[in-house]
């Protein structure tokens, strides 16, 4: 028997620092027989807990698409940074909510440039 989650969510490129920029990509995949009205927020959470938007997506994720890519990125002032991802994928027809989340193994250090 196999089971198949119904959003899966990964990390496609881990958030990582480009300079003064944090930046990665989560891929998305639906492995229903139905569309998503998804919604993808990435957070970039400082060390005294204020969070700065470096990414929001929202459209419809159509059934039994699998690795969708949704990249994200901003500059940022210099810190520490844990990146939080959270997806909600709804079907109103069903009434379901499908969540996933992912967050970083270890804080990004954005240290202050030249």
């Amino acid at each position: 028997m196999r089971v198949l989650a119904g959003l899966l969510v990964q990390w496609n490129n881990l958030a990582k620092i480009n300079g003064q920029r944090i930046e990665g990509s989560i891929k998305d995949s639906n492995q229903t027989g139905d569309d998503f009205d998804l919604t993808a927020i990435v957070l970039a959470v400082n060390d005294i807990g204020r969070a700065t938007a470096i990414g929001y997506q929202h459209f419809s994720l159509k059934h039994e698409t699998i690795d969708f890519e949704i990249p994200f990125g901003e500059n940022l002032p210099p810190g520490g940074y844990v990146i939080n991802v959270d997806v909600v994928a709804e079907i109103a027809e069903r009434n379901t909510i499908y969540r996933a989340r992912l967050v970083t193994p270890s804080k990004l250090q954005m240290v202050q440039g030249p």
